[in-house]
């Protein structure tokens, strides 16, 4: 059996030849063991390792904001996040990490402000086609996942944490707005 095919017998509540295997881990891990295997792609680390890794894909968003790329991911890349959240280095020794800035959406009270907020991303600069073609290329070995989208994930980083929880309870139109959006996109 092929790492997908474990995976996916698994899921099936299937025989396999034995328990899949997958690892997730920080980039200096993943680095580490590359170095240590003697290998320098992903792909070929979890064959190194033996793992049955669940492939996480996600399409690119090429478009650009204030001027600056967004990034190669929907999630992260560039100065901020596709959503226009602001992305900060977090340095903690050995390892870069990228973590969530001041919330872009903190000062917008209203409904129809949410109108007038610069950083909604465009749909159609998503690379859709790339990340189908990853899919496919990747799914003849591994089992897939994504893309996902959690919309309510996405708000709390627009809007911060505490504010999203309060806006629930006081602002619902706001939330609803917010989130119709956001899936929208």
């Amino acid at each position: 059996m092929n790492a997908r095919e474990r995976v996916l017998a698994v899921l099936n509540r299937q025989p396999v030849d034995r328990t899949p295997v997958d690892l997730w881990c920080t980039p200096e891990i993943n680095t580490a063991l590359k170095t240590y295997t003697g290998v320098k792609s992903d792909l070929d680390l979890y064959k190194a390792l033996g793992l049955d890794k669940i492939v996480w894909v996600f399409p690119g968003y090429t478009g650009t904001i204030e001027g600056e790329e967004a990034g190669g991911s929907t999630h992260y890349g560039g100065v901020r996040s596709m959503w226009g959240t602001p992305l900060k280095d977090i340095n903690t020794g050995n390892a870069l990490y990228q973590e969530f800035g001041e919330p872009p959406l903190k000062d917008y009270e209203t409904v129809e402000s949410l109108d007038a907020y610069p950083y909604w991303p465009d749909p159609d600069l998503v690379d859709y086609e790339g990340a189908t073609a990853l899919a496919r290329e990747l799914s003849k070995e591994y089992a897939i996942i994504g893309p996902w989208v959690s919309f309510f994930e996405i708000y709390c980083q627009m809007r911060g944490l505490e504010n999203a929880m309060i806006d629930i309870l006081m602002m619902p139109d706001y939330v609803n707005t917010a989130l119709d959006r956001i899936e929208s996109i």
